[in-house]
């Protein structure tokens, strides 16, 4: 009888914390944050991307339905198994040259309260000579990083390793594309 109880208990855990992130996004914490990022990193792309800069938000806005709906569709049954062992939401920032590796910075800002506390962390750069991200979601377990989704802005390549949907492009704005990685 116990160990019914233990997996119910588990179980609305794992509910509550998918919740707590759901309750962040729609809150529009998360909207600030990314936006903040952004700002920042404005300078960097300003360059490689001359005066489409501005067509970021408006591409991500006409993408964001779409993405969360697939990441919905690809990770609500991993979140409900491996919830509990989240560790971090990650910030994926922009790449817009290859840096030869990641560098993740605690932002020392938690989301949640209590034991569902969890912090919020910048992801820097791209593993190899991978370049074109502008932005992009992940969340940290134990066992590693696990980007959930991004936005390039390089020419459009494709499906790649880890890709849990097929990328789609940004219907004005061909450059732009989304991506949405399974666990």
């Amino acid at each position: 009888m116990a160990q019914p109880t233990i997996q119910t208990y588990f179980r609305a855990k794992k509910v509550i914390e998918i919740v707590h992130f759901l309750k962040m996004i729609l809150s529009g914490e998360l909207t600030r944050v990314v936006a903040d990022q952004l700002r920042d990193s404005r300078r960097m792309l300003r360059r490689e991307l001359a005066g489409e800069i501005e067509d970021i938000p408006a591409a991500l806005g006409r993408n964001m339905d779409e993405v969360l709906l697939y990441v919905a569709e690809v990770w609500t049954q991993s979140l409900l198994v491996h919830g509990a062992s989240i560790t971090a939401y990650l910030i994926y920032l922009p790449v817009p040259f290859p840096t030869g590796g990641e560098r993740v910075i605690d932002t020392r800002t938690k989301i949640g309260s209590g034991a569902l506390a969890r912090p919020i962390k910048l992801v820097l750069g791209a593993s190899g000579s991978r370049w074109g991200r502008v932005i992009g979601m992940g969340l940290g377990f134990p066992d590693r990083n696990r980007q959930i989704w991004r936005m390039d802005y390089h020419p459009f390549h494709g499906s790649e390793t880890g890709d849990a949907v097929t990328p789609w492009r940004d219907s004005d704005n061909p450059r732009f594309h989304f991506h949405v990685q399974g666990y």
